[in-house]
């Protein structure tokens, strides 16, 4: 008996066995659409969950998800983020870098779910559910974090942690020489903001060193979108 799909059973009202025929039956249904991306270069393809996965999806992000600590340096898809207070956290910055983490939520496994978990409480059910197929194909797409799946976003902002605080955490011993850096992810996207001209090279090099250096997840930056800016007139 799977402890999680177990109880969502019992909240149903049904057996365990017929929510598992229910599940791997409702696998089939899966939709699969593609949306321009906002540069137009091309196509963004989204996994559309059936309902019966979106259930297990939301019971896990609610009960279990939604109750571990985010890293404050993340400011989409949890409550009080916004894009609005993204840009908030950079307001006193003069020198930004932009950079995009390529093919963000597909780079995420469930393997890395589990890793970070294991990290932090080892009695997490999630992990005592690894190895049910079953349950595991409903959160994740072969394995991994899929665009158009509700539990995604969750599950990204989790595993990034560790990497969110190591790259804060770097800039920070660098405050002098950069001056009051700022750092924050939305979802992809990277934004760091310094008071000091000069070192956005040394910016880059934490970053990159950051994510090299992490166990998991596997990530890689998109060169081609890094952007630097400045807030003073040219």
């Amino acid at each position: 008996m799977n402890m999680i799909l177990g109880t969502i059973a019992a909240e149903l009202e049904i057996e365990e066995s017929d929510l598992r025929k229910s599940l791997d039956s409702a696998a089939e249904r899966k939709r699969y659409v593609k949306i321009p991306k906002k540069s137009g270069d091309g196509f963004r393809r989204l996994v559309i969950p059936p309902q019966e996965h979106k259930l297990i999806q939301y019971w896990t992000t609610q009960n279990i998800l939604s109750k571990l600590a985010l890293s404050p340096h993340a400011t989409a898809f949890h409550k009080g983020a916004s894009v609005v207070e993204n840009a908030r956290r950079h307001a006193g910055g003069i020198y930004f870098v932009r950079m995009d983490i390529s093919d963000f939520f597909p780079s995420i496994e469930s393997a890395d779910l589990i890793k970070f978990l294991l990290s932090i409480d080892s009695s997490n059910p999630i992990i005592g559910s690894a190895d049910d197929r079953t349950y595991m194909d409903t959160l994740f797409h072969d394995g991994r974090c899929a665009i158009g799946y509700p539990i995604s976003p969750h599950v990204a902002n989790l595993v990034m942690k560790p990497i969110d605080d190591a790259i804060a955490d770097r800039l920070n011993e660098e405050s002098d020489l950069l001056g009051n850096p700022v750092y924050t992810r939305y979802a992809d996207d990277i934004t760091i903001s310094i008071s000091r001209k000069g070192f956005k090279s040394d910016v880059l090099d934490i970053v990159r060193t950051a994510i090299h250096n992490a166990k998991s997840p596997s990530l890689k930056i998109n060169n081609s979108k890094t952007k630097f800016g400045s807030r003073l007139r040219r």
